[in-house]
């Protein structure tokens, strides 16, 4: 999701509720992303995975950007939207995960832990280095208009 805010392009950047990236700032802020479901197709996943890791309902026209090879063969589709989404209330579904690793005790975890917007030049430094291209693209298709 994208927003126009005093003249400038701005993201929404999602940090992971994981403990594994309790101590990182950077380089570690994603875009709502998950898994595909069988026989769902790309913009119903998209819009899907928005919902569960933010609260809210994407009603507006999704645009789509492209795929990107993030890591371990996991190929991520990025679509586009513009919205004002409220970060404040964001509230995505948890997970379980066994933590300490090898420690027998599950704990919950929110899979998103904070939304914030950030224009791009600060974007670039708070988003997953193989998501900058999404930014990129979004910005391309803007300046077209």
């Amino acid at each position: 999701m994208y927003r126009k805010h005093k003249g400038k392009i701005e993201f929404l950047l999602l940090r992971s509720g994981s403990p594994f990236y309790k101590n990182q700032s950077k380089g570690i802020w994603t875009i709502p992303k998950g898994i595909m479901e069988e026989n769902e197709d790309k913009k119903t996943a998209a819009k899907r995975e928005f919902e569960e890791e933010t609260g809210q309902k994407l009603t507006t026209e999704l645009i789509y950007l492209g795929e990107e090879k993030i890591r371990k063969g996991k190929i991520v589709i990025v679509h586009m939207t513009e919205g004002n989404l409220n970060v404040s209330t964001i509230k995505s579904n948890t997970f379980q995960l066994e933590y300490p690793k090898n420690s027998g005790r599950f704990c919950k975890f929110p899979e998103i832990k904070r939304g914030e917007w950030f224009t791009y030049e600060i974007a670039k430094e708070f988003i997953h280095p193989k998501l900058i291209i999404f930014l990129d693209k979004c910005i391309a298709l803007q300046n077209k208009k």
